[in-house]
């Protein structure tokens, strides 16, 4: 697997801003608003084919990291993959 993007979501609403590094916390990404929410989604990968596949970029889906990965999507729920240092 290899990261093709990564994406900070600031706030609701606001842009999202690339990034050519990000810090990782057991509770998401520092500085995305998603970071530390209980119950909910904290880091978003997708697959770059699969955007390139619907026609649209890294980012555009507000993910935080997009990957080259083909079959993203089919790995079974609960499957860790390593992002560096980070386990996800």
């Amino acid at each position: 697997m290899r990261v093709v993007a990564l994406q900070v979501n600031p706030g609701r609403h606001l842009a999202m801003e690339s990034r050519t590094a990000v810090q990782a916390t057991d509770r998401g990404i520092e500085g995305d608003v998603h970071a530390g929410r209980r119950g909910k989604r904290q880091v978003l990968l997708v697959d770059a084919t699969d955007l390139e596949a619907v026609g649209l970029r890294p980012g555009d889906l507000r993910e935080q990291v997009t990957v080259d990965l083909p079959g993203l999507m089919a790995l079974p729920a609960g499957t860790s993959l390593a992002v560096g240092d980070a386990e996800v």
